[in-house]
């Protein structure tokens, strides 16, 4: 799969943005340069929901949450965004449009999932009918409240949730009497009894449900079109219209991820969500963990299996990719009849991804090992930097996980790597992800500088609107400073020192660099600089002229 192009109608401070990903024989990573709050995160973030989700109805939850900012116009049809996926050299656009969800009866879709709800949680609730029996029984039984009615009970009351404000549920809850219980058992079982009744009314209209759902869908498929899910409060409906295959689609959106710090805004996560990340909590507090950003960005990683964070643990994926790649060399031998080499390669590799330390794979112990080269000594995983094991992480993932012909989107992946290694970047994720397409967002001008220049998207901020820009040439030059200043738009120098370079010019035109003032100024630049710097040479070489 590759990303071609991606069109954004209207969201946040993207209006009418196009961005392009032309594929070149140069390069398959492509990077993003912009200011801080320039649209980088947010795009990559938007290209991943509207990618990876839309095909899983437990996954479009995320595809709501992102939209839920959306400014709908009152248009009865409105634009939202278009993809143009290449696939086995055909290109395949993905159109998504909202509309009104008054409009072609859309909320049947939403009358079908409650009515479905309803039903499981009926049949869930049929299969306590027995327990409820039991418990009556051994109520009688024992005529007293034994340990396990009383557990039972109250199992049974957190189960039917609906039943907890009853006067006589509170009575259980804080020490009721037999005649409570038994009340109580007499209710629940009339109160199933009649749920099975209402299931059959309820299975009747599922069945209606279907048949017009299988309508809407019929019209809906003669304009190449499919529903995805209402928005914004279900006020609307959001739909694809693509020519590209079922199984087509599906393949695409398991081969969409997304990978970022965990201190990201993630604004496909809920707003409660994402109010967790400007909280401050009691750690003291024993619900802390459970009531934490970080405890809800974990559960979304859960449900969202192409979305990762850089805090992943080096060792356990590579435990993981060790267990994978047994499992690949076993399937070898099974269909070839000798064994296959993913183990060894997986080996080799591990040994010799750090130049002053190798890691090897203890099996008795299973455990993963690192060791200095110069002593053989022995490491924790502690004593390896962040930048180490970040990028430990990032190559296991991408070398022994994901799959080819992913799109892999990576956001300040820069963040604790050293300059050397950022300026290695872009050729090592060639090879790692075996020139899978891959599109990073950074602040690095190592990463700018090392990006093909065709690759490099530059996003500006006018007026609030992000206008996006493809390079047409190669940059002046590939120095730091060059990009620094002409790519993402900062200073090269200090601005201060700057000033003061112009101030003492200004005194050698006017002939005072020998004045109090111009000696005083020159030791102030020299507490920053050399006097052999190229300022102070230059400075020189013009006063050789007067």
């Amino acid at each position: 799969m590759l990303l071609k192009r991606v069109e954004i109608e209207k969201f946040r401070n993207f209006e009418k943005a196009v961005i392009d990903f032309n594929k070149n024989s140069f390069s398959s990573v492509f990077s993003i340069a912009s200011v801080n709050g320039g649209g980088k995160s947010t795009l990559l973030q938007f290209i991943f929901v509207m990618l990876h989700c839309f095909m899983d109805d437990e996954k479009k939850q995320y595809i709501q949450n992102l939209l839920e900012c959306i400014d709908i116009e009152k248009l009865e049809k409105q634009k939202c965004a278009t993809f143009v996926i290449s696939e086995n050299s055909q290109d395949y656009k993905l159109e998504y449009t909202l509309v009104s969800a008054d409009s072609h009866h859309y909320d049947t879709f939403l009358d079908l999932k409650d009515t479905q709800s309803k039903l499981d949680k009926i049949k869930v609730r049929e299969k306590y009918y027995d327990l409820v029996t039991e418990l009556e029984y051994e109520l009688e039984k024992n005529n007293r409240i034994t340990p396990f009615i009383e557990g039972e009970t109250k199992r049974l009351l957190r189960f039917f949730d609906d039943l907890k404000d009853s006067n006589l549920s509170y009575k259980i809850l804080n020490g009721g009497t037999i005649k409570d219980y038994q009340k109580f058992y007499t209710n629940l079982g009339a109160r199933i009894v009649s749920d099975k009744i209402g299931s059959k009314m309820l299975e009747t209209t599922l069945a209606q449900l279907r048949e017009e759902i299988i309508e809407l869908e019929k019209a809906l498929k003669s304009n190449n079109s499919r529903y995805i899910c209402h928005i914004r409060g279900n006020k609307s409906v959001l739909l694809l219209k693509t020519e590209m295959p079922t199984d087509l689609l599906i393949d695409l959106s398991n081969k969409v991820f997304l990978n970022g710090p965990n201190s990201q805004i993630y604004h496909f996560m809920t707003k409660e969500n994402r109010n967790k990340l400007f909280q401050l909590f009691d750690i003291s507090n024993r619900y802390y963990s459970l009531n934490s950003y970080e405890y809800d960005l974990h559960s979304v990683k859960r449900g969202l299996t192409g979305f990762f964070t850089y805090d992943m643990a080096s060792t356990e994926l590579i435990k993981k990719s060790i267990e994978k790649a047994l499992r690949r060399d076993k399937r070898v031998k099974l269909e070839t009849n000798e064994w296959g080499t993913n183990y060894d390669t997986l080996s080799k590799d591990l040994y010799d991804f750090f130049l002053d330390k190798y890691i090897v794979y203890d099996e008795e112990s299973n455990e993963i090992v690192f060791r200095l080269r110069s002593s053989n000594q022995r490491l924790s995983t502690e004593d390896l930097s962040h930048g180490e094991l970040k990028k430990l992480s990032i190559f296991i993932w991408l070398k022994h996980f994901i799959e080819k012909g992913s799109i892999i989107l990576m956001d300040e992946i820069d963040i604790a790597l050293h300059p050397k290694w950022l300026y290695e970047l872009i050729t090592d994720l060639e090879h790692w992800s075996g020139r899978n397409q891959v599109v990073l967002a950074s602040h690095s001008p190592q990463i700018i500088s090392s990006t093909y220049y065709k690759n490099i998207i530059k996003l500006e901020n006018v007026d609030s609107i992000v206008q996006v820009k493809h390079l047409d040439r190669p940059p002046l030059d590939r120095d730091i400073n060059a990009i620094i200043r002409t790519i993402m738009d900062a200073p090269d120098f200090p601005i201060e020192l700057l000033e003061q370079h112009k101030k003492y010019r200004k005194l050698i035109e006017e002939g005072k660099h020998d004045s109090e003032e111009g000696r005083a100024l020159k030791a102030e630049i020299l507490e920053h600089e050399s006097e052999n710097s190229a300022f102070f040479q230059d400075i020189n070489f013009d006063l050789d002229l007067l």
